[in-house]
């Protein structure tokens, strides 16, 4: 399991760097995801999510709006496939996901371009869509009610 202040140091360092560095380090480590094993990108998604909380908002803000921005550059396939091992560790830790700032992440997504918006809509509703019916539920439990039309669900 990857050490929740390694990954802390990570996301910190990340999203302190100018944009087009961290866009184009995102854009590398997102295609490397899907070259990851289910447990390797298990283990990246748990740090993720182990030091999420623990990060000053707008640092996390600024690195997610650049993530998303990045994922839309990705190929559909690559997109829902990343949103689904999402899912999936949500269905299985519902509640990692109740220290997240839900809402300003919401914030973060409603503040991109529409074209942006729609496709992670796209994609973040097709992989709910592809989980099965207990973790759909467990799915629709957590997104926020006034996230729901954004995120597809």
């Amino acid at each position: 399991m990857v050490d929740s202040e390694y990954s802390r140091n990570i996301i910190t360092t990340l999203a302190g760097l100018p944009e087009f560095l961290r866009k184009s380090m995102l854009r590398q480590r997102l295609a490397e995801f899907h070259t990851l094993s289910h447990d390797e990108r298990r283990e990246i998604i748990d740090g993720v999510l182990a030091s999420a909380p623990s990060i000053p908002f707008e640092d996390l803000a600024r690195l997610l709006r650049t993530w998303l921005e990045t994922l839309c550059t990705m190929p559909e396939d690559q997109r829902r496939a990343l949103f689904a091992a999402y899912a999936a560790e949500a269905c299985s830790s519902p509640s990692r996901f109740v220290s997240l700032n839900l809402d300003g992440m919401l914030g973060v997504l409603l503040s991109l371009d529409a074209d942006t918006r729609a496709t992670i809509a796209r994609s973040a509703g097709e992989a709910i869509a592809a989980a099965g019916e207990p973790c759909r539920r467990i799915l629709m439990s957590i997104i926020p009610e006034n996230a729901k039309p954004h995120v597809g669900a």
